[in-house]
């Protein structure tokens, strides 16, 4: 069975990242062994390095975000050095500012990224981008809950993020999301079904 490690670099000790727990469950019937593991910038890169390249998966993902940019690119290049065989998916709001590293094997996923990782999965990660650019917007609210009862220890002091909305309503120009046309909402308020 392959492994995949789904990692995030937290700004913070008391943060949690939702996407490693979202993808996890996008693929639970698919055949894989799924270990999620976090961060923080704090962490010694050689130390979070040794950690990855422990787990000798086939698969290692990253959440890319504005606060952990810069430490992906330094990590990345040597988990790629370590790992040659590795494949890499790089996925969040920055993955694109990585697409330097862009090599076979190397998948940047940042719109519709829960549908290409689904894909992705799908097709035991060797697709090519022409493929990857057919996969499917998965709604969100089509998008399992990504906690399990089993997360509790981990996740033990940390904040719970729950994502119930997706997209800005507003268009601020100073603002990045203002450029996230998307309007997505994960339940409805005054159906008392969605709210259970």
């Amino acid at each position: 069975m392959k492994k995949i490690l789904l990692t995030a670099i937290n700004s913070s000790w008391s943060q949690s990242n939702p996407a490693i727990y979202y993808l996890r469950e996008m693929i639970a019937d698919l055949p894989y062994a799924v270990i999620l593991q976090e961060w923080t910038l704090k962490d010694r890169l050689w130390n979070v390095l040794s950690e990855i390249y422990c787990h000798k998966a086939e698969v290692i993902c990253f959440s890319a975000y504005i606060w952990n940019r810069l430490y992906l690119q330094e990590l990345i290049p040597e988990v790629i050095k370590l790992l040659p065989e590795a494949v890499i998916v790089i996925g969040g709001p920055e993955a694109e500012s990585l697409s330097f590293l862009k090599r076979k094997g190397l998948y940047i996923v940042q719109s519709a990224g829960e549908g290409k990782f689904r894909f992705l999965a799908e097709h035991d990660f060797s697709a090519n981008d022409e493929d990857l650019s057919r996969a499917k917007h998965i709604p969100l609210k089509d998008i399992p809950f990504p906690y399990r009862e089993s997360d509790g220890e981990i996740l033990k002091g940390k904040l719970l993020y729950y994502e119930t909305f997706r997209g800005c309503p507003f268009a601020c120009i100073y603002c990045l999301s203002a450029n996230d046309k998307r309007s997505e909402l994960r339940y409805q308020p005054n159906n008392q079904k969605d709210m259970q």
